[in-house]
C-alpha cells in the first residue's frame, strides 16, 4: 500500500511542477525516441553509411533530402551506390597480399544491414516501404554483385592458439625483458584472454565514450585469495561485454584455480597479476614479494585509492618501454601489443585465435551450450559453430564407422597447431639468453649445473629446420634495407609524395628562418615548442603560425606514409626470404620432422627449470593446507637453494656451449606445483634488475659534455641515445651551440675553422650550400663523427657507386677473422671472398652481418684502421668473426 501511495504522490507531484521542470521533462522524453541500445562501433558504421550515402545521392542525382524519394527511385539510387562501393573499396592488406581484388561478402552484407536500418529509421513508413518491394530488389542486387565480382563467400580457415605457442611467446617475453612492467602487463593480458576466452575489448576500452563510462577491467574487479603457500585462486569479473550495455548490463565471472602441475605454471594468471599489483604498490599491507609469499589472508586486499584504476595501462609515448601512469590502454593496443609478440616467434597472430581455442577445449568438455556461456553468446545463436569451433574436424569419424577407440580433440588436430610451422620457433638469441639464464640461475642458487639437462632444455626449444625460423614480419631487417628496395624508388619518385615534399619545403622556408633568428632569452624554457617561441615572438603576425601548423600537418602525413611503405616493404622482404626458404632448396616440412616438433613440446618449458632454480627457503608452515609428502619431497630438492641471482647480463661473451655431463638430472616434474610457482615469481620478479653503463662513444665524442659522458644508461635507453644523440645532424648543432663556429672546418682545420656565425640559419646554409666546402663530404653520410681525420683519398666513389657498394654490407656470406688493418694489395683481398663480419651491440648481441669486403674497402676509403673504423663507420661497439 506504501509503495502505491508513492507512486501516486510522484504522479501527482508532476502537475505541480514549474514549466521549466515539465519542459525538461518533456524533451529528456523526446531524446529517449533516439535512443538505440547498441554498440558505439555499430551505432557509428551506420551514421557513416548513411552520410555516405547521402552525400553520394546529393552529387549523383541532386537530391536536397535523398529519404523522400519514391520507392523506385530510391531502390535505384542505393543499388547504384552499393555497386560503387564494391568496385571502388579496396580488400585489407593481408587480403591483398592473397591476391584479393574486391571485398568479401561478408562486407556487402553488413553494407545491406546498414541501408536496411537507415530505411526503416529516417524514411517516412520506412517498414512499410521496406516490406513492399525495396527489401527484395536490394536482396536480388546483392546476390548479383557477389557473383558479378566473385566476392569470397567462404570465411578464412580458423586459427587457434594454444599452449604450445603460448609458451614460445611466454620465453620470447621474458628472455627479452626490457622493462618489467611493460611485460608483467602484456603477459597478464596473454594469460587472461588464453584462461578465459574475453575479447580484448573486455579488458581495455574500444572507444573514448567506453572509457569516460568506465568500461574496463580495473582492479576492483579482481579478487586473489590465498589457498596455501604460493597457491592463490583467482576470481575476475567481466562486465564490458559485447552486444551487453550499461542499460541491459551481464557480468562474466571467470574462476581461475592454481595449476596442480608444475609445468602449467607459466600459464596461470595469478603470478603475472599480483607481481604487477606488488610493483604498483597496491596490495594492502604487502611491499615486497616475500611478504607476498607469505602472507596467510584468505583474500588480498588493493588500496582503495586502486579500486578504480585501470588494470592495463597505455605504454609511453615514443616507443619507451613502461606505462602510463592511470591512463587506460585502449583495446587496439592489447590487440597491436600482442601481435607484436606473435610475429617475435614468427606467428600470424590476432588476439581472437586466443579466444577460438578457449571456445574449442570448452566444446571438448561442456558441449557447444558451454562454449556459448563461456563465450558469453546469446542463447539459441550459431556464432559459436560459424566463427569459433572447429566442429567437423573434432569429429573422429573413422573411429565411429571402424568402431575403434574415438580419438579426441587433441589427437585429431594435434598437427595442425601454427607452433609446429617451419618458420615458427624462437629466434638464436633467444635461446641463447634463456640458456644462459638456466645456467646463471642454477649456479647461483647452489644446484647442480646438469649440463646434459641444460642441452636437453635447449633441444627441446630449438626448431629442427636446416634453417633458422623466418618470422612473419622480420623486424631485424633495418630501414636502411627497406629504402634501398626498389618499392621505395617507387615510392619516392611518386607525384604525390612530390609534390608534398615540395609544399613542406616552401612552408618550412617562411617560418624557418624566423624561428633561428628568435634569441635565446634569459628567463625563457629553451625547451619550448616551434610555435611557442613563434607565438611569443611574433605575435602579430599569422602567416608564420599558418605555415607552421600546414608543415606539421604535412610532415605527419609524409612520415606516416613511410612508415606505411617501410612496413609493407619489410613484411616483402620477409615473404620472399620465407617462400626462398621453403621452394626447393630448403628445408622440406616433413611428417617426421613434426613428430619431433610434437615430442619436444611435451617436455615442460625452459621458464619452469628456471623457477626451480629460484626456488629458495619458505616452505608453509604447519597452519597451511600443504600436505606434509609435498614438504619432504620440496625439502629435499630446494634445502641448499640460496637467494636469487639478478638477471642482468643474459649473455656472457666468454660463454662456451654446454657439453655432456656425468651428472644426473634435476626434473622439476617432481616437484610440487607451489615450489615451482613460488621460485617462477621470484624469477619474474628478478627481470626488473637492471644494470647502468655510460655510453663509450660519449667518450670518444667531441661534441659530448662532461654530464653526457657521465651519464649512465639501460641497455635499451643506451641504444635509443645513440640512436638520437650520436648523429651527425646532433654534432653539428651541439658544436655550434656550444662554440658558434664549424665543426667540420675545425676537424679540417682550415681557413674558416674560426669563423662565427651569427644565426643559426646561416650557419645550416654553410653546411649545405651546393657550391660550398662541404658539398659532398662524405663525413655528413656517417653515422657520426669521432676526434680522428676522416679525409677522402683520390678517387672516392660516387653518391651512386657507394649505394651500390653499401647493398654488399647486407649480403650473408661464409664466415672468417678480420685482420685489423685493411688488406692492400688484390692477392691479400682474395682473402675475403665469400667472408662475412657481424656488428654487435654493448650487450654482444649481433645486430647486422656485413660483407667483409666491403668493410674493407671502408677501411681502404678512409685510410683508417679497424679501431679507429668503428667509432665512425657504426653505431656498434665491436666487429666481430662469426663463431
Amino acid at each position: 500500500m506504501a509503495g502505491r501511495r508513492t507512486r501516486l504522490d510522484a504522479a501527482e507531484r508532476y502537475f505541480l511542477l514549474p514549466q521549466e521542470e515539465v519542459e525538461r521533462i518533456d524533451e529528456e522524453v523526446q531524446l529517449s525516441s533516439e535512443f538505440e541500445e547498441l554498440a558505439e562501433s555499430t551505432i557509428r558504421r551506420r551514421e557513416d553509411t548513411k552520410v555516405e550515402i547521402e552525400i553520394f545521392w546529393t552529387r549523383k542525382g541532386n537530391v536536397a533530402d535523398p529519404w523522400t524519394l519514391p520507392v523506385q527511385a530510391m531502390t535505384t539510387l542505393l543499388k547504384t551506390w552499393m555497386t560503387v562501393k564494391v568496385e571502388g573499396t579496396k580488400p585489407s592488406p593481408k587480403r591483398v597480399a592473397r591476391g584479393a581484388t574486391h571485398v568479401t561478402y561478408s562486407t556487402l552484407k553488413s553494407w545491406f544491414m546498414s541501408i536496411v536500418r537507415i530505411v526503416s529509421k529516417h524514411v517516412t513508413e520506412g517498414q512499410k516501404t521496406l516490406n513492399d518491394s525495396l527489401y527484395t530488389e536490394l536482396c536480388k542486387h546483392k546476390g548479383y554483385l557477389t557473383v558479378r565480382y566473385k566476392l569470397e563467400v567462404l570465411q578464412d580457415r580458423k586459427q587457434f592458439c594454444g599452449r604450445n605457442e603460448i609458451r614460445l611467446m611466454t620465453e620470447t617475453m621474458w628472455a627479452n625483458c626490457e622493462d618489467l612492467e611493460w611485460t608483467l602487463q602484456t603477459d597478464l593480458v596473454l594469460k587472461t584472454i588464453f584462461m578465459t576466452g574475453v575479447r580484448p575489448g573486455s579488458c581495455s576500452p574500444s572507444t573514448e565514450k567506453y572509457l569516460r563510462e568506465g568500461r574496463f577491467l580495473k582492479w576492483g574487479d579482481v579478487h586473489v585469495m590465498v589457498k596455501a603457500f604460493a597457491e592463490f585462486w583467482s576470481d575476475i569479473s567481466f562486465t564490458a561485454l559485447k552486444g551487453y550495455n550499461l542499460i541491459a548490463a551481464k557480468r562474466h565471472e571467470a574462476n581461475l584455480r592454481p595449476a596442480t602441475r608444475p609445468d602449467n605454471v607459466i600459464f596461470e594468471v595469478a603470478p603475472p597479476l599480483l607481481l604487477l599489483a606488488l610493483h604498483r604498490g597496491i596490495i594492502k599491507g604487502i611491499t615486497t614479494l616475500d611478504e607476498l609469499l607469505a602472507c596467510r589472508n584468505f583474500r588480498l586486499e588493493w588500496e582503495d585509492w586502486a579500486l578504480d584504476q585501470p588494470i592495463f595501462l597505455r605504454g609511453k609515448i615514443g616507443g619507451h618501454p613502461g606505462c602510463q601512469s592511470g591512463v587506460a590502454m585502449r583495446a587496439k593496443g592489447i590487440t597491436e601489443a600482442l601481435a607484436t609478440v606473435g610475429r617475435a616467434v614468427g606467428l600470424d597472430f590476432e588476439s581472437y585465435d586466443l579466444r577460438r581455442n578457449f571456445g574449442d577445449e570448452i566444446e571438448e568438455n561442456y558441449g557447444e551450450a558451454g562454449a556459448q556461456i563461456g563465450l558469453t553468446h546469446t542463447k539459441n545463436s550459431n556464432t559459436f559453430g560459424t566463427n569459433y569451433g572447429r566442429q567437423s574436424a573434432n569429429l573422429d569419424g573413422s573411429g565411429s564407422v571402424l568402431h575403434e577407440d574415438i580419438a579426441n580433440r587433441y589427437e585429431l588436430n594435434q598437427y595442425r597447431t601454427p607452433a609446429l610451422e617451419g618458420n615458427v620457433g624462437l629466434a638464436n638469441e633467444t635461446v641463447e639468453r634463456l640458456m644462459k639464464m638456466t645456467e646463471r640461475a642454477t649456479t647461483a642458487s647452489g644446484l647442480d649445473t646438469s649440463a646434459r639437462q641444460l642441452k636437453r632444455r635447449a633441444d627441446a626449444i630449438i626448431i629442427p629446420s636446416a634453417a633458422p625460423p623466418t618470422p612473419y614480419i622480420d623486424r631485424t631487417i633495418t630501414d636502411t634495407q627497406c629504402r634501398a628496395h626498389p618499392y621505395w624508388l617507387d615510392f619516392v619518385r611518386d607525384t604525390e609524395f612530390r609534390r608534398r615534399e615540395n609544399e613542406m619545403l616552401r612552408h618550412s622556408k617562411i617560418f624557418q628562418a624566423a624561428l633561428d633568428d628568435i634569441p635565446a632569452l634569459p628567463g625563457h624554457n629553451p625547451h619550448r615548442t616551434p610555435y611557442a617561441k613563434l607565438l611569443a615572438a611574433y605575435p602579430n603576425n599569422p602567416e608564420l603560425l599558418d605555415a607552421l601548423a600546414t608543415w606539421r600537418q604535412l610532415k605527419s602525413i609524409h612520415d606516416a606514409a613511410a612508415r606505411r611503405k617501410i612496413h609493407a616493404i619489410r613484411a616483402a622482404i620477409s615473404l620472399s626470404r620465407a617462400s626462398t626458404s621453403s621452394g626447393t632448396d630448403g628445408p622440406v616440412d616433413t611428417y617426421d620432422l613434426r613428430q619431433v616438433r610434437v615430442e619436444q613440446f611435451a617436455d615442460h618449458s625452459m621458464l619452469v627449470d628456471l623457477a626451480f632454480a629460484h626456488a629458495k627457503e619458505g616452505r608453509p608452515g604447519p597452519s597451511t593446507s600443504t600436505s606434509t609428502n609435498d614438504q619432504a619431497s620440496a625439502s629435499e630438492v630446494a634445502e641448499d637453494v640460496a637467494d636469487e641471482p639478478p638477471i642482468d647480463d643474459l649473455l656472457d661473451p666468454n660463454f662456451v656451449p654446454f657439453e655432456e655431463g656425468d651428472a644426473g638430472d634435476i626434473d622439476p616434474d617432481e616437484v610440487p606445483s607451489w615450489v615451482i610457482r613460488a621460485g617462477y615469481m621470484r624469477m619474474l620478479w628478478s627481470c626488473g634488475k637492471k644494470t647502468h653503463s655510460v655510453c663509450p662513444e660519449c667518450q670518444l665524442d667531441p661534441t659530448a659534455s662532461d654530464e653526457d659522458r657521465a651519464r649512465e644508461w639501460t641497455a635499451w635507453h643506451l641504444q635509443r641515445h645513440r640512436d638520437q644523440f650520436h648523429t651527425v645532424a646532433m654534432q653539428l648543432v651541439r658544436w655550434y651551440t656550444k662554440h658558434k663556429t664549424c665543426l667540420l672546418c675545425a676537424l679540417d682545420n682550415n681557413s674558416t675553422a674560426e669563423k662565427l656565425y651569427s644565426a643559426r640559419s646561416t650557419y645550416t646554409r654553410h653546411i649545405n650550400r651546393a657550391k660550398g666546402p662541404h658539398a659532398g663530404d662524405p663525413r655528413l653520410r656517417l653515422p657520426q663523427l669521432a676526434e680522428i681525420e676522416v679525409a677522402p683519398p683520390d678517387g672516392f666513389l660516387s653518391l651512386e657507386e657507394q649505394e651500390r657498394e653499401d647493398q654488399r654490407w647486407f649480403e650473408l656470406f661464409g664466415s672468417t677473422a678480420l685482420p685489423p688493418l685493411f688488406l692492400d694489395s688484390p692477392q691479400a683481398e682474395q682473402l675475403l671472398v665469400g667472408a662475412s663480419v657481424v656488428a654487435v651491440d654493448e650487450n654482444e648481441f649481433v645486430q647486422d652481418v656485413l660483407d667483409a669486403r666491403a668493410v674493407n674497402l671502408a677501411y681502404k676509403r678512409l685510410k683508417i684502421s679497424k679501431e679507429q673504423f668503428i667509432f665512425v663507420q657504426s653505431s656498434a661497439s665491436l666487429y666481430e668473426s662469426v663463431p
